[in-house]
């Protein structure tokens, strides 16, 4: 028999002597004397006895302990003495006349057994086991007495699966029958109740034959809204994560990762599919999990925990698109910044999903190695950069350029931190003078005039911006492109917003008629490759008559908004000039014709798109930048919460990229 902690044993000594003194008989009950037998480690303990409830209040203010009643219903009245060390006695009213009766009430044959608590500390062997409980122990069976159990507490499902679990037993085949046959009575039980027992449950290792257990009964499709086509696959990912989880060393080496919330990860796999359209519907408040949050918050989950779960399948979706091993430093910080705190589990909700051997010998799969890359990056990067001390703050910036708070100030904090992050920065004169670079050109260009004018260029109207700067060459040609069913006049409108260091705003009309003066890059539907090769026709004949007209010494960069940020990406990846910089706000990637990528130097490319943007969702973009970083272009991404428009922040934005 396991030994008691002496401080529990002197204090059931003391509460023995208590109720002696009142001649009321006390008895160890439940899981204390299950865990006794099995000779685990006991810590709580639940005591039953006439009128205990009352009892024990009275014996608590005795020593000055606290007390809370835990019910208070006549003839199942249960108080809860807490105790210095913060574990506690649960005494609980007799159920009946005699303690046969009460144990006759209990949910499975290993918890109805008691003892009288004076033969328990004296070590006794006098059990009363009136549904043979011992056996089931010696058996290790999970087992009900009545066919009742179920209907009176349909939680007792959910136990017989939390107990199987942590003691490593098996449910007794005719109790698995009887949760099939009720399985539909969980709803009857308060949502938090369900919530604590599946916490339990996953939060014990080696669940995964109780959880195919739970899918063959039906009893799991009555706890969750996921209802997965292939379920063989899902257990398959879920036994990788346990094993994944217990492992983590043979799969990332030497780097003493740590996952404390191992229940929330297994939980979070199990709903990873509820929300289908994930990205779609993507805000702040919901994590882009509109069914997902909502069913947690039924379950009266705690928002951490809500926000663990959300964010670890917000990121096992973005990392089901990151898998590039080509990845740089920027686009790694880029990974970070967007997955936070979450990365690890993002990585492994998408690692167990790998077809690779049960056999823990993964460490050579090109996607594992990706992973590996990340988490280095992480934590001996990332985390170790962010804990230093800033090298400029708002304070500082505030001070030596005299400037206001505003948009500006954030972003040229983030640039700060990202190049000292990266390691391009690393003194606080090398931050500000990196300040100075992103700052100077929103002060220059405050007075700052441009001059338009209409021209044709191979038959198409082109609208020109020049700044009035008296200069003859300018430093670059900045192409904007309009979305689609519109015009260059309302690109004009946007783009005269953008106030640019000696640079020639060109543009142009779209070539496809949409109707009504408005115009398109491409055709959509069956000839879209075509009507795609068309345009990259168009595109180099405008950007030959720009260097006609401006020099050939001049640099090109494209930027526009919609299809008109799709055309700019599309041109950056196969276009046969060479392109400096691409800004896509809203962009995407059409399907591309088979044409070969030129191979002029690679382009820095900003894409800015938006979490509620209904037109082009944000995985689209985030799909077509990640494809341009693939490709070995330099991107830069921002996601912010607009929907499908071109703003102020945008543009504030663009300018900054553009002029730094």
């Amino acid at each position: 028999m396991t030994m008691l902690d002496i401080q529990i044993r002197a204090l059931l000594l003391e509460l023995l002597n208590f109720s002696s003194h009142r001649k009321i008989k006390l008895f160890v009950v439940g899981g204390t004397l299950r865990d006794h037998i099995l000779r685990k480690d006991i810590s709580d303990i639940d005591l039953t006895g006439k009128n205990i409830a009352e009892l024990a209040t009275k014996f608590a203010k005795s020593l000055n302990f606290n007390s809370i009643p835990l019910d208070k219903t006549p003839g199942r009245a249960t108080t809860r003495i807490i105790l210095p060390n913060g574990e506690h006695l649960d005494c609980t009213d007799l159920q009946g006349n005699t303690i046969e009766e009460d144990l006759s009430q209990r949910d499975f044959t290993i918890n109805a057994m008691g003892q009288e608590l004076s033969n328990f500390l004296a070590d006794g062997r006098d059990i009363i086991d009136p549904l043979e409980g011992q056996k089931d122990i010696e058996r290790q069976s999970i087992k009900t007495f009545s066919s009742k159990s179920f209907k009176s507490d349909p939680l007792r499902m959910l136990r017989a699966f939390r107990f199987a679990a942590i003691l490593k037993f098996t449910i007794d085949e005719k109790t698995l029958k009887e949760i099939s046959l009720y399985k539909e009575d969980i709803a009857m039980t308060a949502s938090e109740r369900v919530w604590q027992e599946l916490y339990k449950f996953f939060n014990t290792d080696s669940t995964t034959k109780l959880t195919s257990l739970m899918k063959e009964t039906g009893f799991i499709f009555n706890l969750l809204p996921s209802t997965f086509s292939d379920w063989e696959k899902v257990l398959n990912h879920y036994n990788r994560l346990e094993l994944m989880i217990s492992n983590l060393d043979l799969y990332f080496p030497r780097k003493n990762l740590n996952l404390p919330e191992k229940a929330l990860l297994k939980f979070a796999l199990l709903l990873k599919e509820v929300d289908t359209n994930l990205l779609e519907n993507s805000s702040s408040k919901n994590f882009g999990l509109p069914k997902t949050y909502e069913f947690l918050r039924s379950l009266k989950v705690s928002n951490s925990d809500i926000t663990f779960i959300c964010k670890s399948i917000q990121n096992f979706h973005f990392f089901s698109k990151k898998l590039s091993n080509n990845s740089n430093d920027s686009s790694l910080y880029d990974i970070c910044l967007n997955c936070g705190d979450k990365l690890l589990p993002g990585i492994l909700l998408q690692a167990c999903t790998l077809p690779f051997p049960d056999k823990l010998k993964n460490t050579e799969d090109k996607k594992i190695a990706f992973y590996t890359k990340t988490l280095d990056f992480y934590f001996f990067r990332y985390l170790p950069a962010l804990g230093e001390k800033a090298l400029l703050n708002g304070d500082d910036l505030i001070k030596i350029f005299k400037i206001a708070p505003s948009p500006v100030l954030g972003e040229v904090l983030q640039n700060i931190q990202r190049a000292q992050v990266l390691g391009d920065i690393k003194t606080p004169a090398d931050a500000e003078a990196l300040a100075a670079k992103i700052l100077q050109p929103q002060k220059k260009t405050k007075t700052m005039t441009i001059q338009y004018q209409n021209t044709s260029w191979n038959n198409k109207k082109v609208i020109l911006g020049e700044p009035a700067t008296g200069k003859t060459e300018p430093v670059n040609l900045l192409i904007g492109f309009h979305g689609a069913e519109s015009t260059a006049e309302n690109m004009l409108v946007q783009g005269n917003r953008l106030k640019l260091d000696n640079t020639i705003l060109i543009f142009p009309e779209g070539p496809v008629d949409a109707g009504e003066g408005r115009w398109s890059w491409w055709k959509d539907g069956p000839s879209q490759q075509k009507s795609v090769e068309a345009f990259l026709v168009f595109a180099d004949e405008m950007i030959q008559s720009a260097y006609k007209h401006f020099g050939n010494q001049s640099t090109v960069s494209l930027w526009g908004f919609s299809q008109g940020g799709a055309a700019s990406l599309v041109y950056a990846l196969l276009g046969s000039q060479k392109i400096s910089k691409v800004a896509s706000v809203c962009g995407f990637l059409p399907e591309l014709p088979s044409a070969k990528m030129h191979e002029e130097p690679l382009a820095q490319i900003l894409g800015i798109y938006g979490q509620n943007d209904e037109v082009v969702p944000s995985f689209l973009a985030d799909y077509a930048l990640e494809e341009m970083n693939n490709r070995g272009h330099q991107v830069q991404t921002k996601e912010t919460s607009q929907p499908h428009e071109l703003n102020s922040e945008n543009l504030s934005d663009v300018c900054i990229f553009l002029n730094s």
